[in-house]
């Protein structure tokens, strides 16, 4: 049985590997779910891609529902932790939140709620890091808003030749 996703934006990869993923809707109340996989290169949704990895996740309150590229889903109380290799990417997270609403279409997402990361990825192209990252954020996968203070700040640092960048 494979665990509940909630929703998250879909890279191109995602795209191809979910576009054909039939119509499914789950409510839980208290749950604590693991789940161990390796897959690819199978003719169906999900398991095109070559990835691994593992979860655990445990909390209390959760709905969703999701069809091809499209998903929605609230969640109460949770915490999770995840570990995962796709194609050149790997990485490893940390997450707990005290509740949120998302909705996915595609590489789009919306989503508001109150967490707090901890983590890292790692690609050819990229190291993305956050230690105790309390975030919130909508747009295109890997691409946070940022207010005109942050870009100042941002700007600021990298000036003085001191930004390392890690999220």
């Amino acid at each position: 049985m494979a665990l509940k996703r909630t929703p998250s934006a879909l890279g191109l990869l995602d795209i191809i590997d979910n576009i054909d993923r039939p119509a499914e809707a789950f409510a839980d109340g208290a749950y604590a779910d693991t789940e161990t996989y390796t897959n690819g290169f199978e003719d169906k949704p999900g398991k095109r891609i070559p990835k691994a990895g593992a979860v655990a996740e445990a909390g209390v309150g959760r709905a969703g529902a999701s069809w091809s590229i499209f998903t929605v889903g609230a969640q109460g109380p949770h915490a999770s932790l995840k570990a995962e290799a796709k194609g050149l990417e790997a990485g490893a997270m940390a997450h707990a939140e005290l509740g949120s609403v998302s909705a996915v279409a595609g590489p789009a997402k919306l989503k508001l709620g109150l967490g707090i990361d901890t983590g890292f990825k790692i690609s050819p192209t990229k190291v993305k890091g956050s230690l105790g990252k309390i975030q919130g954020h909508s747009g295109k996968p890997e691409t946070a808003r940022k207010s005109s203070g942050q870009l100042r700040k941002a700007r600021d640092r990298e000036a003085q030749g001191s930004l390392v960048q890690l999220g």
